[in-house]
């Protein structure tokens, strides 16, 4: 009887470090905002991702202050995927950006 019991606590160990273990991988893991859940496709360089989070943050900070550089860099997710071409991204109007950014402030 003792080692059926012994048994059961340790089955009951081996499923909860389990579940500890995959929580940890889940939220480690996840990445920015828009793209938790789904697959990322990666449209523009690295250059182009940087020059875009720069020209957001510059009007951005005056409104969001330190939350500026995570809110342009999620707003950067939603652009790349709305935007395949970097270009026309960068051509975006400040009120298009707006209600795009509006996504990433809520979260």
């Amino acid at each position: 009887m003792l080692i059926f019991v012994q048994t059961i606590q340790t089955m009951r160990l081996k499923y909860i470090l389990i579940a500890i273990f995959s929580v940890m991988m889940v939220t480690t893991t996840a990445p920015s905002c828009k793209a938790v859940g789904k697959v990322v496709v990666k449209h523009w360089t690295r250059k182009q991702k940087k020059k875009f989070i720069a020209k957001c943050k510059d009007g951005a900070v005056k409104k969001f202050g330190d939350k500026a550089n995570e809110y342009c860099t999620c707003l950067g997710d939603v652009a790349e995927e709305e935007f395949p071409k970097f270009e026309d991204a960068m051509a975006m109007d400040w009120f298009t950006m707006a209600k795009m950014l509006k996504d990433c402030v809520k979260k």
